[in-house]
């Protein structure tokens, strides 16, 4: 069996997983739990230093994101009902895993990297580029690569997740 870049690289990663018992915590919280901490971080980001200016843009700007999480949410899935691609445990189950996503049936693309990039370009699109957006951005890639070390995901499921934000973001660009 010929294995892509994204294959290579998910086996090099996910090699790790039991070595460091110190770097499987970090992993198994940037994978399963920073999500909801990086979503928290931008939004009192939004609330300190947007929110105190103007009360209606803020709220304006967090309705436009929704309807933008959603829309892209519901494009994740159809990407993923008509390019099939197995989660890593489904498709090799020797697989070093650290937890069992919900749905093991989709993979492509990551809905952790597309929410959580979503938030940093949110947050880039709406209070600029400062220090706060460079530490989301961090937060973000922490989320991504635990994705990918806790063997739930491929590393092109990742780049999905991305590009998708990016487009959704434009989106938002466009509109807003």
């Amino acid at each position: 069996m010929i294995l892509s870049w994204s294959h290579k690289l998910f086996f090099k990663v996910n090699a790790y997983v039991g070595r460091l018992v110190w770097l499987d915590k970090i992993m198994f919280v940037s994978a399963h739990w920073l999500i909801f901490l990086l979503a928290l971080y931008v939004l009192s980001i939004e609330y300190f230093f947007v929110f105190s200016r103007d009360v209606s843009r803020v709220v304006r700007e967090n309705i436009f994101v929704i309807i933008v999480l959603l829309i892209g949410l519901a494009i994740s899935y159809g990407i993923a009902c008509i390019w099939k691609h197995k989660r890593p445990f489904v498709e090799f189950p020797e697989t070093k895993t650290m937890f069992r996503p919900k749905t093991w049936w989709k993979s492509f693309p990551s809905d952790h990297a597309f929410i959580s990039f979503l938030c940093v370009f949110s947050l880039f699109l709406f209070a600029g580029f400062t220090w706060f957006s460079v530490i989301a951005f961090v937060l973000a890639g922490f989320v991504a690569s635990g994705r990918v070390y806790a063997g739930v995901h491929y590393p092109r499921d990742i780049v999905g997740g991305f590009v998708l934000a990016v487009c959704m973001i434009l989106l938002l660009f466009y509109v807003f």
